[in-house]
């Protein structure tokens, strides 16, 4: 049994870097309800708490799955993207041609395709309590086998050292999917940076919340201010 918690990310006068507090738990038997299932339903109860926010939630590749299909608009979701994924183009303008109107464009690829031809910039974003140098590629598309037709971000971020030993042998160093489609690349709906994949935790952002007890870990970029609250898992 564990027991997956949302916590709130809160920025204190009196440290130098974020904090989470659990604010929700939910019980988790295995092969019973799936911590993705239990991790939506507590966003949406802040996000119901709070309808006048958006609810920015945050977790690793744990945190991904079909149940994330449908949720409210005020919600947005950003995690690993796994390097198996398949991503598209956005669906094409509807025409007068009968038939079923198509759900998707045309396949992009994977991770590893994308990053290959890629158009990178450099930027500066602030992890593990520093600031760095990166590189940073995105792409708005569709992930249909999670998100189904709610528009996404990929972001892809890349080291001008692998900070693993295979991490950049696939042309990326952290892979980053994100229904936020306004925040910049450098911190799409989340208090941290990249460690995302590595904490088992969900973050959720207009209350600010966390679902491992240890901080939500998500896309690149510096500390949101508390005017965009979180959640982990």
């Amino acid at each position: 049994m564990r027991l997956p918690k949302i916590t709130s990310a809160l920025v204190l006068p009196f440290v130098s870097r974020p904090v989470c507090l659990p604010v929700l738990a939910r019980l988790w038997h295995p092969r019973q309800t799936g911590k993705l299932a239990h991790a939506r339903t507590m966003v949406e109860l802040i996000a119901a708490r709070h309808p006048d926010r958006t609810v920015h939630a945050v977790g690793d590749a744990a945190y991904l799955g079909d149940h994330l299909r449908g949720p409210d608009r005020q919600i947005t979701w950003t995690s690993r993207l796994k390097i198996t994924s398949v991503l598209h183009q956005l669906v094409p303008p509807h025409t007068d041609r009968s038939g079923r109107p198509r759900t998707k464009g045309p396949r992009l690829g994977t991770p590893i395709d994308l990053a290959a031809t890629a158009t990178w910039r450099r930027t500066s974003v602030r992890r593990y309590g520093r600031i760095d140098a990166v590189w940073i590629t995105e792409i708005t598309c569709l992930w249909y086998g999670v998100f189904h037709t709610r528009t996404v971000r990929m972001i892809l971020v890349r080291d001008d050292e692998p900070r693993t030993r295979d991490g950049d042998d696939r042309g990326y160093g952290l892979p980053l999917v994100t229904t936020d489609l306004t925040a910049p690349a450098e911190h799409p709906g989340s208090p941290a940076m990249p460690g995302a994949g590595r904490s088992k935790s969900l973050s959720a952002t207009p209350v600010r919340c966390s679902a491992s007890g240890s901080p939500a870990t998500g896309p690149a970029g510096q500390w949101n201010a508390p005017s965009r609250s979180g959640c982990c898992v």
